[in-house]
């Protein structure tokens, strides 16, 4: 579960915060989806 490489905590880390900006992103996304279809029906 935890790399016991400095190397390998860095990598988890910034993969761990690209996922949280991925579903942040796509998050914001489905909501302005949801909002548009809301609006047209």
């Amino acid at each position: 579960m935890f790399g016991y490489r400095d190397v390998g905590v860095n990598d988890k880390d910034i993969r761990r915060k690209a996922w949280q900006a991925v579903f942040m992103i796509s998050g914001l996304f489905w909501l302005l989806v949801g909002s548009l279809v809301c609006w047209l029906v």
